[in-house]
């Protein structure tokens, strides 16, 4: 009975310790100011080895027959007050989950809000925009004007006795009213033309406070196989400050996320207009899917899960991938093997065909064989795309010359048919860009052949070709 009683009193012992070292636990603070106005408030909660024990400041750890197998445990913060000046006109609200053994799949975040702190709205469901080994990201939430305090809450699926659940990091970004003079600038952009680069509003334009530099990441480089599309999630009102709404990502992700810079290579608004994302320009490499190394990452800003993004829009990406398929002579229509993910993906393909997540939202994601399709033709129907191919000399004894000066795609197959249309000969090409390509076809018998260049869905180039003596 001593042995049990002297069990006891080291656990109540335990329990006691544990709960002053969280009461103990202060919040850490890094504010980022623009023009002397706070733009990003995070606020950090170490949560130490377990979180099974009384409250830790805001946070208070609550649950419905906690010692259940069961979906029913969850962390629920206080009211947590909002900060906000006139300078504003909205607050973006996001956060990190710190963690050990935990994926995206076994939580669900919440946020609720309040002008009171009394009487709060229902909970908005918050997705995840990013999970890797350690770290969840929430998407961004864009809260209302009235809203005053906030509360967040994280639900478990599964008992979270094995998660350990390191650190909470809550971000606030007040991105600040984009200038008359700004809006000007942003308004004059217009389209390009087909397979053009559209115009593009550049990061000095829509107010990064960076310019077109990142101090915090250096850019670095990669050859472009793939390109992801994205939803940034967050409000679908086409009377917002889009340009603030840039700003608020690119707070977001440079510093809550701590990735250095904004993640997206380009972002398109309900106007169609273009914003620049990641620093570095063209193929840089951007933080927008987890695998990041092959693609260029677009969106589309906000939440298409049930709804399209407006049809300028959606033309505005048709055109940014058709001038990015013609720039690195991919496929729109194509598949590949996808070296970062290890994955085998559609060279134009959603976020979620990359990594577990909704984005880019189920409506949206429903059209892309469609954009694929039209980019396509996009591409074919431009004068300044038409392969510029000559073959000779013709007729030909042996040696039969291709001079490319362009051609659309990089990997294509060329095929040499009878005049009953039998194959007779095919040679796969990879990584060509341009200049002469060489056939020997000394074996083949006189006569009228036909030439094609082809890929799995498009013919290049054909011409008849005619072997002689």
């Amino acid at each position: 009975m001593s042995i049990i009683h002297h069990k006891k009193s080291i656990l109540i012992v335990m329990i006691i310790m544990l709960c002053n070292y969280y009461t103990l636990l202060t919040a850490q603070e890094t504010i980022i100011t623009r023009s002397g106005i706070t733009e990003n408030k995070c606020i950090s909660y170490n949560l130490g080895i377990s979180f099974d024990y009384a409250e830790i400041n805001n946070i208070a750890f609550r649950s419905e027959n906690i010692r259940a197998n069961g979906p029913n445990a969850y962390l629920i913060s206080k009211p947590l007050r909002i900060e906000s000046t006139q300078q504003n006109p909205f607050t973006a609200f996001s956060y990190v989950l710190f963690s050990e053994k935990m994926s995206d799949t076994e939580i669900d975040l919440y946020y609720s809000t309040s002008a009171d702190s009394i009487t709060f709205t229902v909970w908005s469901l918050l997705e995840t925009e990013i999970n890797d080994d350690s770290c969840i990201y929430s998407q961004m939430a864009f809260l209302d004007k009235t809203a005053n305090y906030l509360k967040y809450k994280i639900a478990f699926k599964t008992y979270p006795s094995s998660i350990t659940l390191r650190k909470i990091k809550l971000s606030f970004i007040n991105p600040g009213i984009t200038t008359p003079e700004m809006q000007k600038v942003i308004d004059a952009k217009d389209k390009g033309i087909k397979t053009t680069m559209p115009k593009v509003i550049t990061r000095t334009e829509w107010g990064c406070n960076d310019g077109e530099n990142a101090p915090l990441w250096t850019p670095q480089y990669t050859i472009v196989t793939h390109l992801v599309i994205h939803h940034t999630a967050g409000s679908n009102n086409i009377s917002q400050d889009y340009a603030a709404t840039v700003r608020s990502i690119w707070s977001q992700h440079t510093y809550t996320n701590n990735w250095g810079d904004i993640g997206y290579n380009f972002l398109i608004d309900a106007y169609g207009k273009v914003y620049e994302g990641r620093a570095g320009g063209n193929n840089a490499i951007g933080a927008h899917c987890g695998f990041n190394g092959g693609t260029m990452g677009v969106s589309v800003m906000g939440t298409y899960t049930s709804e399209l993004p407006s049809d300028t829009s959606i033309g505005t990406l048709k055109q940014l991938l058709a001038w990015k398929c013609t720039d690195s002579k991919i496929n729109p229509l194509g598949n590949g093997f996808h070296t970062s993910s290890g994955k085998d993906l559609s060279v134009i393909c959603g976020h979620r065909d990359v990594k577990s997540t909704e984005c880019p939202g189920n409506a949206f994601y429903a059209e892309l064989p469609e954009i694929r399709n039209e980019v396509n033709e996009l591409i074919k129907l431009s004068p300044l795309t038409q392969n510029d191919i000559n073959c000779y000399p013709n007729p030909f004894r042996e040696i039969l010359q291709l001079d490319i000066k362009h051609i659309n795609w990089k990997y294509f197959t060329i095929e040499i048919s009878d005049i009953y249309g039998r194959i007779i000969y095919n040679t796969n090409v990879s990584g060509f860009e341009s200049g002469i390509k060489q056939l020997n076809l000394g074996t083949l018998s006189n006569g009228i052949y036909y030439l094609r260049i082809v890929t799995p869905t498009d013919i290049l180039f054909k011409t008849k070709i005619i072997k002689s003596r």
